[in-house]
């Protein structure tokens, strides 16, 4: 029999107390850390801070503590600080219509004050003493301190009276990756005010104030990696109150994933869609699938043509006029694409960039064959100290190359005619080099992300048989189904080719193979990959390829070629 409910119990509507009301709010400011970074280095940039100094311990979890030389709070108003909604940045609802500071709500501290223990201790400008307040609601008289001219905000023990809630915090390396984050965006937003982080006692970097064009590029490319700078455009257009300016990359550096687009609205970063959609459409002709493009853009525009009360954390905006800000965007990227392709001033190199190693940079990777930007060499000329490398001369036996047919087959100079050169066999054999140069050492591997679950067509319960095979030649897969294997490391030669694709491919004629030999199936891996290839290829690209065959004894054996002698040349085109 079907069990009974129990009655329903009406509860009286009551007034929440104070401290659980917080709490609730805190669930929405309050997510982890890196959220409390964020609202604390925006409260020290709208008191007008110079210098931001961001300490963290065990990523956050254990210490945050956020300095600035800003303007300072009144002793009289410390208590209030704490309190919820109580803020310095707005005094009536007309104010809520062209917001011009980062914080308006008046209650990240008091969230804060009610899921851990909060410190307040400043200095206001003009006065020769300190003075600190303690969380929850700073009830206690403010109590005199040493401190300079400015605030000084202490977070210990996040979610230390919620313990469901620390338990969906991620690991320590985690959460200071998302606090580091959010001061490199902040740090990308105002080149006015230095930065700098300190992560358990360790300095990550220190960033001065950057007042010069030359000096904020070396702030991007400090943060960004000077991969993105070496591949990247400068723009700057203005239409009526309208102006866009910052870095866009080439559709040639696009990246497989969207984790270096940095856009920012009246000095905010935002996420929109608005914008999302602007500045795909302007690349959309100019990237494969899969791809999206790197930029560290600024749009400034009237305050009043933007509402960014949308969101509890500020991250969203909406636009009064989004058609005309979204076809402004469209537009001025459009054009700077266009102004370059019209110079061929930018050439790339399509080597693998390790891009976002946190804090110190990145560059090409040792013997890269990419050559500086004409963007780059005036960086280097306004800034000592950023290396660009110059291009490899070594263009091997075949002289350089001089066009790419059909993505297939390379245009060389010699004095002998013009040489055509097949790609794919000289890639597969360059493929079949590499695997048997590392076999004795083992094949580099690297992990997929996320595991690929491959269709194969056919079944695959034989994949099993010969795993150890496999497994020699730097793929980590398994039976998933019955016609389908799980993939989840692959050769790092192969990072450049689709997966996808290319892995289904190959085992379906090794599985038509009487009986697989280590060597056949590594011959057809090489022979099949270059079908696959994720770009087309560039000139800049081949160059170092067909380096590589200077030092054969008989360079055109490896490779098919079509010799056009001058004279051959001439006779197609008598009269």
């Amino acid at each position: 029999m079907p069990q009974s409910q129990a009655a329903p119990v009406q509860h009286p509507i009551r007034r929440l107390p104070s401290h659980l009301a917080n709490q609730i709010a805190a669930g929405e400011v309050v997510e982890r850390p890196a959220s409390i970074v964020k609202e604390l280095v925006e409260n020290s940039l709208d008191a007008a801070a110079r210098h931001i100094t961001v300490i963290l311990k065990q990523g956050g979890l254990q210490l945050i503590s956020v300095q600035d030389d800003g303007l300072g709070i009144p002793v009289e108003e410390l208590p209030l600080a704490m309190a919820p909604h109580a803020t310095s940045k707005i005094s009536r609802a007309e104010d809520l219509a062209a917001i011009t500071s980062m914080g308006f709500r008046g209650e990240a501290l008091a969230s804060m004050g009610s899921v851990a223990r909060v410190q307040i201790t400043s200095r206001n400008v003009g006065t020769d003493r300190g003075w600190t307040v303690y969380g929850p609601a700073a009830r206690d008289k403010p109590v005199p301190a040493a401190h300079p001219q400015g605030t000084s905000v202490t977070v210990q023990e996040l979610f230390f009276n919620t313990p469901a809630r620390r338990r969906f915090l991620r690991s320590e390396r985690t959460e200071y990756r998302h606090c580091e984050d959010v001061v490199r965006r902040m740090a990308l937003s105002r080149f006015d005010v230095g930065f700098e982080l300190q992560h358990n006692q360790r300095s990550i970097f220190k960033l001065p104030v950057a007042d010069t064009p030359a000096a904020q590029a070396q702030r991007v490319m400090r943060l960004c990696g000077p991969a993105f700078m070496q591949q990247a455009l400068g723009l700057d257009f203005q239409h009526g109150d309208m102006q866009l300016h910052g870095w866009i990359g080439l559709p040639q550096a696009a990246r497989p994933q969207s984790d270096l687009q940095y856009f920012f609205v009246n000095g905010r970063i935002i996420r929109d869609r608005v914008i999302s959609h602007a500045l795909r459409q302007a690349y959309a002709d100019r990237l494969y699938p899969g791809r999206h493009p790197a930029y560290v853009l600024y749009l400034s525009l009237n305050p009043a043509e933007v509402d960014v009360n949308v969101h509890p954390t500020k991250h969203e905006v909406r636009f009064h006029q989004g058609r005309l800000v979204h076809d402004f965007l469209v537009r001025c990227v459009n054009d700077a694409l266009n102004q370059q392709n019209d110079s061929s001033a930018l050439p790339y190199a399509r080597q693998p960039l390790d891009w976002h190693t946190p804090a110190s940079g990145n560059a090409p990777v040792a013997g890269s064959s990419s050559r500086p930007t004409a963007n780059a060499s005036r960086l280097a000329e306004a800034s000592p100290g950023y290396a660009v490398t110059a291009e490899n001369e070594a263009v091997g036996p075949f002289g350089p190359v001089l066009a790419v047919l059909r993505n297939r087959y390379a245009v060389c100079e010699q004095p002998q005619g013009v040489i055509l050169i097949d790609i794919p066999r000289l890639q597969a054999d360059d493929l079949l080099q590499q695997f048997r140069a590392q076999q004795a050492t083992g094949i580099a591997r690297r992990p997929l992300l996320i595991p690929l679950n491959l269709n194969l067509g056919i079944d695959a319960a034989w994949i099993e048989q010969t795993r150890d095979l496999f497994e020699q030649l730097g793929f980590d897969l398994g039976v998933s189904g019955k016609e389908s294997i799980l993939l989840r490391r692959t050769p790092v030669l192969l990072e450049r080719m689709d997966l996808k694709q290319l892995v289904p491919a190959w085992l379906g004629e090794v599985a038509r193979q009487p009986s697989p030999e280590p060597a056949m199936v590594l011959q057809t891996l090489a022979r099949l990959a270059p079908r696959f290839m994720l770009e087309p290829w560039t000139t800049l690209d081949l160059n170092p390829l067909l380096a590589s065959l200077a030092d054969l004894d008989n360079p055109l054996a490896h490779v098919a070629v079509a010799l056009l002698d001058p004279a051959a040349m001439a006779s197609l085109f008598r009269s």
